[in-house]
């Protein structure tokens, strides 16, 4: 079950079950441009963990390595020029991934090509915003075999909306990793259950890379801009769990949403004292784990989703499945909306101080989403 549930197919663009584009031009603008007031940059960052050494290799020497790739609110010059949606696109269009295979009848209507060179809303190295003196951060993990790039509709979202949102790609667990010395790391495949360890591992150390990233000086990028006090926790598929489980193990995370993902039995047994929004696909329930929630926590149930409809998968053009566990009949920019309403009521809310109304039970605006709450 839970190979299953981790499963994140993004590798279907790399095992030739693309259509050929139908529409002239569809590639371009079917990423959902962001809403808030800010522009939206992005930057990356190589980070070893020389207290940790890598189990997912045979060499005792490594230690655990990740890139960090992370986005927030910018002021961008006129003349610059967006990101392509696809990470390191040459590397991915020619590096073979055949060992991973599908399992079911994925299919949208891009070529592997204009998928990856999709613009998005993201802008390299642009300066921070200077509206705020410092914005609130998100951590966030990805699915299994998945990368936090393919995750675009909700992150520049919600860096738009001010805040500063850090992804990690978890290396053997990404989909490739690619580091500044041409190295390349595919998925490889580990044991979930060491994976998760080491993915909320993963989320405390960047924590802790986040917090030098703050005391550098203020002509230094991120100098004093983190409100680290205000850290959030967002992750879908393997990655919400390693998002329960790193708020179990780091008290620095106030606030988290896991997005249709398993619940760990450690976080069952103990329970969890923050704020806590289960997103959950239809056919699915948290209501199990709300007994477990010391602090305020919600169990939404989304009508009509699909486990990749709380991805970017759901977006693509022409995209269709005959398995209804992967995507559902929701259409994909209604999807995304409705995603992003919440996320941004609940962070809003538990990290800015902005009480919001879609907190306080089911909504006529968002009658897809079944709300269920404790502790309030």
């Amino acid at each position: 079950m839970l190979k299953r549930l981790f499963c994140a197919l993004w590798i279907v663009m790399l095992t030739g079950v693309l259509l050929p584009l139908p529409v002239a031009g569809q590639a371009s603008n079917w990423l959902p441009t962001p809403t808030g007031p800010y522009q939206v940059g992005t930057t990356s960052y190589h980070w070893v963990d020389e207290a940790r050494p890598e189990i997912f290799t045979k060499d005792p020497d490594d230690r655990r390595e990740l890139l960090v790739r992370v986005w927030y609110p910018a002021e961008v010059d006129v003349n610059a020029t967006p990101e392509p949606y696809g990470p390191h696109p040459d590397v991915i269009l020619s590096f073979p991934m055949t060992s991973i295979t599908l399992s079911a009848d994925i299919k949208f209507a891009l070529s592997a090509e204009e998928l990856v060179f999709t613009p998005t809303h993201s802008y390299r190295d642009a300066p921070v915003a200077g509206a705020a003196a410092s914005y609130p951060v998100l951590v966030f993990s990805h699915g299994w075999v998945a990368r936090p790039e393919f995750f675009a509709a909700q992150i520049e979202e919600l860096a738009s909306q001010g805040y500063i949102v850090v992804g990690i790609v978890h290396t053997h667990m990404a989909m490739l990793t690619v580091f500044p010395d041409g190295r390349i790391v595919p998925f490889s495949n580990p044991d979930p259950d060491l994976a998760l360890d080491v993915g909320a591992q993963d989320q405390s150390f960047v924590l802790d890379q986040l917090a030098l990233l703050n005391d550098a000086p203020p002509t230094e990028r991120f100098g004093g801009r983190l409100a680290l006090d205000h850290v959030g926790n967002f992750g879908q598929s393997w990655g919400a769990a390693v998002v329960l489980l790193a708020c179990l193990q780091d008290s620095r995370f106030v606030a988290a949403i896991p997005e249709d993902g398993p619940f760990p039995d450690a976080v069952a047994r103990e329970g969890l004292d923050l704020p806590v929004m289960f997103m959950k696909r239809d056919g699915a329930t948290a209501s199990v784990a709300l007994p477990s929630m010391h602090g305020p926590a919600y169990n939404l149930i989304f009508d009509g989703f699909g486990h990749m409809d709380f991805t970017d998968f759901t977006l693509y053009p022409g995209i269709s499945s005959s398995d209804p566990y992967l995507l559902g009949d929701v259409d994909g920019l209604r999807a995304a909306h409705v995603i992003n309403a919440y996320l941004l009521a609940f962070f809003d809310q538990y990290l800015k101080g902005d009480e919001s109304s879609l907190l306080n039970g089911p909504s006529s605006d968002y009658p897809e989403v079944g709300f269920e709450a404790r502790n309030l």
